[in-house]
């Protein structure tokens, strides 16, 4: 099989075609279905062959990838603690972030809208709130963080 062209070879099986092989002068006949075709996709890719059909996926992740990931995270953990500390979904809060992290402070920052309107945070505090606030520490990609959050009554909006 090393002397067929693998092109060719892989258009035969796809079609349904049977392959014959020469085999010291005994020819061996093999079904499409006897064969399983696996296309080797390059580094930082993944990608599939389907009758005639290519399709490759750039599955490496970049910065801007991964800060997104990051905050999707923060919006989770956010939602637990809510859930855990008693509030309706529909309550509006005050949040406060605490990470030595640059790179999960980054991804906070950078992606503090998104993180507000799915976690309905109206306030964001520089410093730990007081009053009757709730608290966790948990950890967003390896990046130790500290959430706390209070609900924010409607006269203080």
């Amino acid at each position: 099989m090393a002397a067929l062209d693998a092109n060719s070879l892989a258009a035969k099986v796809q079609a349904g075609d049977n392959i014959e092989l020469d085999c010291a002068g005994t020819v061996v006949v093999l079904d499409a279905s006897d064969i399983l075709l696996k296309a080797k996709a390059p580094d930082g890719w993944t990608g599939l062959i389907d009758h005639g059909t290519q399709l490759l996926l750039d599955v490496r992740i970049n910065e801007e990838l991964a800060r997104e990931g990051m905050a999707r995270e923060v919006v989770r953990h956010v939602q637990e603690l809510r859930k855990k500390s008693g509030l309706e979904m529909e309550d509006r809060i005050a949040l406060h972030f605490a990470t030595e992290s640059p790179a999960l402070r980054r991804a906070v920052e950078g992606h503090s809208s998104y993180i507000s309107a799915e976690t309905l945070a109206v306030e964001w505090a520089n410093a730990p709130l007081d009053g009757d606030s709730h608290m966790t520490s948990v950890k967003v990609d390896g990046h130790p963080l500290t959430i706390q959050l209070r609900k924010v009554i409607a006269a203080e909006l």
